[in-house]
């Protein structure tokens, strides 16, 4: 698919979604929760703002890691960075490219390219053509393979839990929203397992429609009599692929990977 990129396990850009929803009180399917939003007003005055109390944290990850005195520099250094490369892995560019692609929720791969290489091969009728038509879909359930590797799963869950303990200082160091109550941990966890869910339905939809585009205009030409000498192959192609779309998951928490985890505001400091 391409060359080697070291690449973030669990990708930055999740903060971005993470602040919508907490800020907007409505998680990324939809659902809403009992938890109050965290106004968009206090990211807008703290999330870059110095806090010397940050600083005097632990380091993120490390003895070696970065002491950032914003929330932003705490959170976003736990996701990898210089100070702290423990998440960190070599990844195919082309395979990043496309985790980079279903992370935002997008489709991993436009429709109009599926339909496009779809009526290609079936016009071509060639073993060349049926070969550019499905490698893209795979690549996307490649993606989720990927993360399910026990390796790869444990570093996602490395940054989720990272992220987690860098918010729970962010609680107790910089100022509470305009309630009083601070729930930034308390976001981050129902956040993920539903942003994690979203993207993986997305991604599920996503890939049985895919295929049936990819299909289509063989089926098409069989109920019109007209014969494709590439139809089994293809038909048994997206048969298979189909067989792996359940797998298409984020993976499971496994909690306790930063064994110092501290607790939600209100325990010990």
């Amino acid at each position: 698919m391409g060359g080697l990129q070291t690449e973030h396990p669990l990708d930055l850009q999740v903060m971005v979604p993470f602040i919508e929803s907490a800020s907007h009180g409505t998680l990324p399917s939809g659902a809403t929760t009992t938890l109050a939003p965290i106004p968009a007003s206090w990211w807008v005055e703290n999330w870059n703002t110095e806090f010397d109390a940050l600083a005097n944290r632990p380091p993120v990850g490390s003895a070696q890691g970065f002491r950032g005195i914003t929330p932003n520099d705490r959170v976003m250094d736990a996701f990898g960075s210089i100070n702290y490369p423990d998440p960190f892995l070599p990844t195919d560019a082309g395979l990043n490219a496309m985790k980079g692609r279903i992370m935002r929720g997008n489709r991993p791969v436009g429709f109009e390219r599926v339909e496009r290489l779809a009526s290609a091969a079936a016009q071509q009728d060639t073993l060349e053509a049926v070969d550019r038509l499905l490698p893209p879909i795979r690549a996307a359930i490649a993606v989720f393979e990927y993360m399910s590797l026990p390796h790869v799963a444990e570093r996602i869950n490395m940054v989720r839990d990272q992220v987690r303990l860098q918010l729970s200082y962010v609680e107790r160091d910089a100022p509470p929203p305009d309630d009083g109550a601070p729930r930034f941990v308390a976001w981050w966890d129902v956040f993920v397992p539903d942003y994690f869910e979203y993207i993986s339905t997305v991604s599920r939809t996503w890939a049985h429609d895919s295929l049936a585009r990819a299909a289509a205009p063989f089926i098409i030409a069989r109920e019109n009599d007209e014969h494709r000498e590439m139809y089994e192959t293809v038909i048994n192609a997206v048969e298979a692929l189909r067989a792996l779309i359940d797998g298409m998951r984020m993976p499971g928490h496994n909690p306790g990977l930063i064994p110092e985890l501290e607790p939600p505001a209100g325990g010990s400091s």
